[in-house]
């Protein structure tokens, strides 16, 4: 890669971090409040502390929530990619750095990727692009729900192999298994699907090579091999140990483990529905049951139709943006060269895959690994808008789409949520009294008809022995009981939650 765009791709990652940190710094960082978040942030705490998984708690069905399991092991159900930079910003002073160095990740693995196909200035606006619509306020950039790490694990993959099909540099083939582990340990089917292209390049790019000049297609096999197979065991051998430490099987994945515990939806629309579980809170009952089972109905309307409007348009929204429409008006005549059909292949298999095979809701992180061949897709259309013989026509839709997008990501920060009123907000106030309190503490939370499923409030530390707020569900008082005999060097406290008011009450309990 030339060094100015080698620049260009450090410059993204640097202008990206800055743009996420004063965002953060300037409207305050947010507090966790979906369910993801909680349990990434446990993967993440754990791994800080130097472990891969937690040992189960005293009085454990206490703790039960939400994407966390507590036997063989207490730890989250989601692959470990997240957590990991979670930890790394963790370790650092706060988990948030993680989410913003993995955002900066992105933008720079973005701008890299398209150095392969593109001159300096179209990889600045690659950058510029992908700063505006992943950096800044988004919730990828702002939030623990993850989504860049994949996002450049994709990068990485569609980079790496352009490069190695073009000239068969064994740091490329090394870099291509850098960034399907990556995926691995963050989306592992998405990125997948996304990438069967890209992987099927780099398989032809033997036999072409083989074709051309017989021996060479061997030599190209061996020289990937020794690149990528010390990459890919090592992935194999700790995969192997996490899955050991967390659900007692290698070959037993964490995310499998707890969908047989808790979850009666299936994953895959192919699948059947399990019996539903005995669960012992009413509140994993609703979670399991009436929110993840309204995905079943919704997957069957979409499996009867042409296209599902729904996940097509949010993926659209955060991933192109409406600005960006205008430039993919010209994709019918920038498809020019077998690397942007094998792009939109990647995409077009992405999308139908997550549309008509994954039951969930298709959020954007679920799909991160889409970023990279959209971001190469829709370069290629600005720069055929560009080319247009009436010159200033084509650059005015170019000025449009990135005038359009600044102006959506300064809304965005319009709308970055710092309500005190919020319910996440309340909890880290509680958190923080009960902090400057000289004692450790424990709350038993009681939840009342009003309360909402997605206000989930009983998540824990890694470690709960060291932590200063103990959460616990409340189970009846002989149970609850139990509970208190064992934390009685803690001061116990109830909450209640969705009472007679939407304002928690909490009193002292003993």
């Amino acid at each position: 890669m030339p060094r100015a765009t080698t620049q260009i791709a450090a410059g993204a990652a640097l202008l990206a971090f800055v743009f996420c940190a004063s965002v953060g710094l300037a409207l305050g960082v947010r507090e966790p409040s979906v369910h993801d978040e909680f349990a990434n942030l446990l993967a993440g705490d754990t791994f800080a502390h130097g472990r891969l998984a937690n040992p189960t708690p005293p009085a454990w069905h206490h703790f039960e929530t939400p994407h966390v399991f507590f036997t063989p092991s207490y730890a989250s159900k989601y692959p470990p990619g997240p957590g990991f930079t979670l930890a790394l910003g963790q370790t650092a002073g706060h988990p948030i750095l993680g989410v913003w160095l993995g955002t900066a990740l992105l933008c720079g693995a973005l701008a890299w990727m398209l150095a392969a196909s593109f001159s300096a200035r179209w990889v600045a606006l690659g950058g510029l692009l992908s700063i505006l619509l992943f950096a800044g306020a988004g919730y990828w950039s702002q939030s623990y729900w993850g989504g860049s790490l994949a996002g450049a694990g994709g990068a990485l993959v569609w980079g790496a192999a352009r490069r190695w099909c073009d000239g068969g540099a064994a740091r490329n083939a090394a870099l291509f298994a850098v960034g399907l582990v990556i995926l691995a340990l963050s989306r592992p089917f998405e990125g997948l699907v996304i990438s069967l292209p890209a992987v099927a390049a780099v398989l032809g790019s033997f036999v072409v090579a083989e074709r051309e000049t017989p021996g060479e297609g061997l030599a190209r096999v061996r020289r990937f091999s020794r690149a990528t197979l010390p990459i890919l065991l090592a992935w194999v051998a700790f995969m192997g140990l996490y899955n050991a430490r967390t659900t007692g099987d290698p070959l037993r994945l964490p995310y499998q483990h707890h969908e047989e515990l808790y979850a009666t939806v299936p994953l895959f629309s192919f699948d059947s529905a399990r019996p539903a579980p005995t669960y012992r809170h009413d509140e994993l009952r609703r979670f399991h049951e009436d929110f993840e089972g309204r995905w079943l109905d919704e997957q069957g309307r979409v499996n009867t139709a042409w296209l599902d409007p729904t996940k097509l348009r949010r993926a659209a929204s955060f991933f192109i943006g409406f600005p960006g429409v205008l430039a993919f008006l010209a994709l019918p005549f920038a498809l020019r060269g077998r690397w942007l059909w094998l792009a939109l292949a990647g995409v077009a298999a992405g999308s139908g895959a997550t549309v008509y095979l994954a039951t969930y809701g298709g959020m954007p992180h679920q799909i991160a690994p889409l970023a990279a061949p959209l971001i190469w897709l829709e370069v290629a259309c600005l720069r055929r808008w560009a080319s247009l013989p009436v010159r200033w026509i084509g650059l005015a839709v170019v000025a449009i789409v990135l005038l359009g997008l600044a102006d959506q990501s300064l809304r965005h920060v319009g709308r970055h949520p710092r309500s005190d009123d919020h319910w996440s907000t309340q909890r880290a106030r509680i958190v923080g009294q009960l902090e400057a309190l000289p004692s450790r503490d424990l709350v038993v939370v009681r939840y009342g008809p009003r309360h909402n499923i997605h206000q989930e409030w009983v998540y824990n530390a890694a470690s709960l022995d060291a932590a200063e707020v103990v959460w616990a569900r409340s189970m009846g008082p002989e149970r609850d009981a139990a509970l208190l005999e064992a934390f009685s060097g803690r001061r116990a406290w109830r909450l209640r939650v969705g009472a007679n008011s939407f304002a928690p009450e909490l009193e002292p309990l003993r």
